[in-house]
């Protein structure tokens, strides 16, 4: 092989890897433009579903909308005074039953933000229920307060008395 011709090849691959090279790069190109457009595609089609979405919710709350207001003005126009208490007491029931639907609500989502504490955090117990001391009537205002008494005053009990198993002193 003689040196033109040695010089002649290695410009034909030069020129052969050159092609091949721009050729990896629209390829890449292409790659990259498809990718883009199906990411676009599905952004599309996510957002068209949010949209159905929330028009099913709106045609939802419409029609329930619709739908009250009609029992309203039933219950406003008739002139039976029964089916006006029959529809009050109706009424009564589905708001108990609705406020009984919400706390239980509210107690679940309340029990599962105490069930799962982030790290770092404790878990909070729920305040005891106190009952509502409007309607007992006050029979210790004519007798001294009580005072409740402390650990070192309850009396000492012999190891008899006490329990096998115990927390803390006794």
């Amino acid at each position: 092989m003689t040196p033109e011709e040695y010089e002649r090849f290695k410009q034909a691959e030069k020129e052969h890897l050159k092609k091949l090279k721009e050729l990896k790069q629209a390829v890449r190109a292409l790659e990259r433009q498809e990718r883009i457009q199906s990411t676009l595609q599905d952004v599309s089609r996510s957002s068209e579903e949010a949209l159905e979405t929330q028009n099913d919710m709106v045609e939802r709350l419409a029609l329930e909308t619709a739908h009250r207001e009609a029992r309203l003005e039933m219950a406003l126009e008739s002139p039976s005074e029964e089916r006006d208490a029959l529809d009050l007491d109706e009424l009564e029931d589905e708001l108990r039953r609705e406020r009984a639907r919400s706390l239980v609500d509210e107690m679940k989502a309340s029990m599962q933000r105490n069930s799962a504490p982030g790290p770092g955090t404790r878990e909070e117990q729920p305040a005891p229920l106190q009952p509502d001391r409007r309607d007992v009537p006050d029979r210790g205002a004519d007798k001294p307060s009580a005072q409740p008494r402390t650990a070192t005053e309850n009396p000492t009990r012999s190891r008899e008395e006490r329990p096998d198993k115990t927390i803390g002193r006794m």
